[in-house]
């Protein structure tokens, strides 16, 4: 299919959807077909296989003990993994947790990407629980793989070759994937405690030529082919490796597509006949498009105003005086604060919320929902966040009311309307990605015992995406505004619909690291066998962000519509669309706006651009160095595993500034007057030394039976994400964690049945996880009133500009640019732990027959939430409160502002997310799931396979009843409520044999996946409301799909 073009927008140096689905998308499809001509045009040039000469006796080859094969897999079992100890160790000689999805596994299982293997785990599983809809080509935290993992209740972490990556895992040019589990910086550096995925890339091999060909076709036009030619240049001297893939896939939600296109290229020489040395290099670019998208509901602001009589819920909106705050959201009614410019898709009309006294005056409204908006008027009910009283209880955030038929489709915990959850944001939704990765490795061997490898990474990934916002209102206005700057009657009042405002986000985020790394082997004889590595790393990251709405501009003057600061929120377009229940739910988003065309608004045409309203930027340096060892005693019977690692790690912010009148940019026309933008120059944040350890220990004490024990500590990157206060609102200091794990390994039937029991405890001291901005935001619009607004007893505002900025916290939270209040980030530190068992099992019962199972058992406990919240509020409240709480108050958006109001929120959202923390929200607690594969090998039906899977979660923690209020106004809790269980069956079934094609031996392969084939569609609630009758946030989950595959290896 051929994507939307992207917005337009002024020059920026990044990719845009458009020019990346039209310049490069192509290229690289052409690259990919012209690889397979190339592999099928060599071997019809050929009789007879050609390979690279063997080494002959004398030139014995040095096998690296930097990378593995799969050589030593059998079935689903890994025999040997680098994420052991940094060198090629057997798994079964290692105290640290590794699990390894084998290359025939990720073949039986029809899977490519990360987020297609996670749930079949030991102790993993996607993370789509904790969303967060920030529009980014990060995916909800996910980097570029648009895969957040969850490892044993925690976030895990993704590497390639060990090094930090943004390059999304794919299965086209690693083969495996291995994941270990657990903090341990020595295995796997600067990455998350609960564990990493590391991935060895494919590089260019000596040994043969060879062709490989895959393609795959699955439900809503899925569709994937990718391509492997090896071709050996100089016999044991020179290789070179071509890769490539093209993948495109609808989805069974509209507006959900996504196209990759990826190459890599391998060069491998052996310069010198006689020393050993390898160079290795590879460089890789993916392109990646489709549409931004957040698997969750829409949002309802329209249940309880439903309810109400149209004597309520209407209301006559002309006038300049508006209604009460609280008397209007008694009504389910909202006023819309500050200047709106509505570009409405159905009748093309664009008006202004406002209109001026000499034509009478208006307001407009909306309908609003309690769950959301409850704590802005608790003076009238006396509520707290996500409770209220019994006759507000049926108010929640979910859709409209369902059909009973439809709701009995769909399971028990599905009670609304179903399409909207198909739908995404529109067509004017997409992101699109550039990452490139150059890999270079030196390998050197020095006689038998010592290896020497330098290693060096840079990546480069820039992105843009483009969000609409998805709710449904409903217009309760008898009047709108007409093309005079007068009024007239609303064609569209009581009816429902969805409106937004467009944002655009741009990222950046580099990498680049230099590895030194030295292996000896020591052979002791009795005492001992040892292996001892030294490491070197210097490392640095760096990512930006800029992000802003699009905005109306004077198409003469080039003056913002509205506020002379082009970022403020009242020049934004804001698109609405009306919809009508039971109607084509295809159309329900808010409306396009990609064009170019100009905008009418009371005879003045107006633009419309992107601003930088927002704009930050970090910058991570580390100096590493690791002394690791591993040695057997005892006849290989006893293996002991020692490592410690010492991080040099210093986090920078990127100072931010506004675009002046002289810049050549704005003098050119491109950029405006005050609009965002990132400085070269960088401040230091935090430097801090980590010294990080491992120590473990395997006893083989039988033939059957081996014991283990690791214990291990690590450092996580810092979360340029995260902002906290204990750093002034800035990003938080890195994570240190510490694991133990414990267990037995047993092996049976002549080691055809291997079991690994573990148990283990994590602890994450710091962990910046409980995000709650609300609480700046309540403070920054208190700051923003007392500089918006007149103080009688002076004439002049409550305090300066400059006063103000100097309290904002959205400034110090985004990287020193003041914009607005509704900005700012703010996370709580917690102490968490995690505490558990887990059970890995493969076994191969036959050649023919392999199986591959697990199940797990995880218990998070949070504590210390948000510890620091106290010691700022008291120290920020009298200064707060110092001029009382004054009637009249509004803030820079000309909203009114009650500061006594917006005081209690902030601890009441404290206490809020304090109460979600402490009881593991979320967390899944038990996981379960097997995989196996017969193999047919006599008979007519000879090469016939057959398979099955099922992947199975327990419930999810969701939230506690909250049963009614304190006589200090807190909330009282009740039960805990829990999400539904997820079960899912996956089938396969395939056909693989050998046969002659253009005169050369060639095994070939046919097979049918489904997933989901019982079609669960039970939803993953997210939220219920606050009595637990009805449902708030939730995601669902996939429908039943299938995938048809054919491969060919020449």
């Amino acid at each position: 299919m051929k994507y939307p073009a992207a917005p337009a927008s002024r020059p920026h140096a990044v990719c845009r959807p458009a020019a990346f689905t039209r310049r490069h998308a192509p290229s690289v499809r052409a690259l990919i077909l012209g690889l397979l001509a190339c592999a099928i045009a060599s071997a019809q040039a050929q009789t007879t296989p050609v390979a690279a000469a063997p080494a002959p006796a004398t030139d014995a080859i040095v096998l690296s003990p930097f990378s593995v094969t799969s050589a030593g897999d059998v079935g689903y079992a890994a025999g040997d993994s680098l994420a052991a100890n940094r060198f090629k160790t057997r798994l079964m000689d290692s105290a640290a947790t590794v699990s390894v999805f084998t290359e025939e596994f990720l073949r039986d299982l029809g899977a490519s990407t990360l987020a297609e293997v996670l749930e079949y785990g030991v102790n993993s599983n996607v993370d789509y629980d904790q969303n967060r809809p920030d529009p980014t080509m990060f995916y909800v935290d996910a980097g570029l793989q648009n895969t957040r993992i969850n490892n044993r209740g925690l976030s895990g972490s993704s590497l390639t070759d060990f090094f930090r990556s943004r390059m999304p895992v794919d299965a086209y040019n690693t083969g495996r994937f291995d994941f270990a589990s657990g903090p341990n910086s020595v295995l796997f550096g600067v990455a998350n405690s609960a564990g990493s995925i590391n991935t060895s890339t494919l590089q260019a091999e000596l040994r043969k030529n060879h062709y490989k060909f895959s393609a795959q076709a699955g439900r809503w036009a899925d569709y994937r082919a990718s391509v492997d030619t090896n071709f050996v240049l100089v016999p044991q001297r020179v290789a070179f490796r071509l890769l490539g893939m093209h993948a495109r896939k609808d989805s069974w939600r509209e507006w959900d597509n996504r196209e990759d296109n990826r190459l890599t290229g391998s060069l491998r020489v052996v310069p010198f006949k006689k020393t050993g040395t390898q160079i290795v290099g590879s460089f890789e670019k993916a392109n990646l498009s489709g549409m931004w998208s957040v698997p969750q509901n829409m949002g309802d602001n329209v249940s309880f105003w439903e309810t109400l009589p149209d004597s309520q819920r209407l209301v006559d909106n002309r006038g300049t005086a508006a209604l009460n705050a609280n008397l209007a959201a008694a009504r389910g009614l909202e006023r819309i604060a500050g200047n709106r410019h509505f570009i409405v898709t159905n009748s093309g009309d664009t008006y202004a919320n406002t209109v001026g006294g000499v034509f009478g005056g208006l307001n407009l409204y909306t309908s609003t929902s309690f769950y959301e908006t409850a704590a802005q008027f608790n003076t009238l009910v006396g509520v707290v966040p996500g409770w209220q009283p019994a006759i507000y209880r049926d108010t929640f955030q979910t859709l409209l009311p369902a059909s009973p038929d439809a709701a009995a489709r769909n399971g028990p915990y599905q009670s609304n309307l179903v399409t909207p959850y198909k739908i995404g944001y529109g067509p004017d939704t997409t992101n699109a990605s550039d990452v490139e990765r150059l890999f270079l490795r030196i390998e050197q061997p020095i006689g038998k015992n010592l290896f020497l490898d330098v290693s060096f990474q840079k990546e480069q990934a820039t992105g843009s995406a483009f969000r609409l916002d998805t709710q449904i209102s409903a217009d309760p206005n008898l009047y709108i505004p007409d093309a005079t700057g007068g009024v007239k009657p609303n064609p569209f009042v009581g009816r429902y619909y969805i409106d937004g405002a467009p944002l655009r986000t741009i990222n950046t985020d580099n990498n680049e690291a230099l590895r030194a790394s030295a292996l000896y082997n020591l052979d002791l004889k009795k005492f001992g066998d040892h292996k001892i590595l030294a490491m070197w790393e210097r490392s640095e990251n760096t990512n930006s962000q800029l992000q802003g709405n699009q905005v109306l501009i004077n198409a003469r003057t080039n003056a913002p519509i509205a506020s002379a600061d082009i970022r403020n929120a009242n020049n934004r377009a804001d698109y609405r669309t009306y919809i009508t229940p039971g109607t084509d739910y295809r159309a329900w988003f808010a409306g396009t706006f990609a064009g170019n065309q100009p905008v009418r608004l009371n005879g003045i045409d107006y633009k419309k651009d992107f601003t930088d309203r927002s704009v930050s930027g970090n910058k991570s340096e580390a100096k590493t160095s690791v002394l690791a060892t591993q040695s057997s005693f005892f006849d290989k019977k006893v293996f002991l595993s020692l490592g410690v690692r010492r991080d040099d790690y210093t986090t920078l912010t990127r100072v931010g500034s506004l675009l002046t009148a002289t810049d050549p940019r704005v003098t050119s026309g491109s950029r405006y007057v005050g609009d965002g933008v990132l400085t070269d120059q960088y401040l230091p944040i935090n430097s801090e030394t980590f010294d990080t350890y491992t120590a473990g220990l395997v006893w083989h004490a039988l033939p059957l039976l081996s014991v283990f024990a690791n214990q291990a500590t690590n450092v996580a990157p810092a979360m340029t994400n995260r902002r906290v206060i204990a750093n002034n609102f800035d990003v938080p200091n890195p994570v240190q964690g510490k694991g133990y794990d414990t267990g037995v390994m047993i092996r049976l039937f002549d080691n055809r049945f291997n079991a690994r029991l573990t148990t283990f405890q994590g602890e994450n001291p710091g962990n910046p996880v409980n995000r709650v901005s609300s609480v700046v935001v309540d403070h920054d619009r208190i700051i923003s009133a007392q500089m918006s607004s007149i103080n009688p007893a002076t004439g002049r505002p409550y305090i300066t500009q400059a006063e103000a900025a100097d309290k904002f916290i959205y400034q110090k939270s985004r990287g020193g640019t003041v914009g607005t209040y509704g900005g700012a980030l703010l996370d709580g530190l917690s102490d968490d732990v995690t505490t558990g068992y887990e059970a890995d099992l493969k076994f191969n019962p036959s050649r023919a027959w392999t199986f591959t199972g697990a199940f797990s058992y995880t218990k998070l406990e949070r504590s210390n939430i948000f510890s620091d919240f106290e010691p700022w509020f008291a120290s920020v409240r009298p200064y707060l409160e110092r001029f009382g709480n004054p009637a009249g108050l509004v803030d820079q958006n000309n909203s009114p502002v009650n500061i006594a109001e917006h005081v209690e929120r902030m601890q009441l959202a404290i206490d809020d997310v304090r109460n979600a923390g402490a009881f593991g929200f979320n967390n899944r607690p038990y996981k379960a799931n097997m995989f196996t594969r017969y193999t047919l090998g006599t008979g007519k039906l000879r090469g016939v396979f057959v398979g099955s899977g099922v992947r199975w979660q327990s419930q999810n923690r969701v939230q506690r009843v909250v049963t009614g209020l304190s006589t200090l106004g807190r909330p009282q809790y009740g039960a805990i409520l829990f999400g539904p269980e997820i079960l899912e069956v996956d089938g396969l079934l395939g056909f693989s044999g050998k046969t002659d094609f253009f005169g050369q031996r060639t095994t070939w392969r046919v097979q049918l996946n489904g997933y989901n084939v019982l079609n669960n569609r039970e939803i993953q609630v997210l939220r219920y409301s606050a009595d637990g009758t009805r449902l708030w946030r939730v995601t669902p989950r996939a429908p039943s799909s299938w995938r048809a595959s054919f491969s060919v290896d020449l």
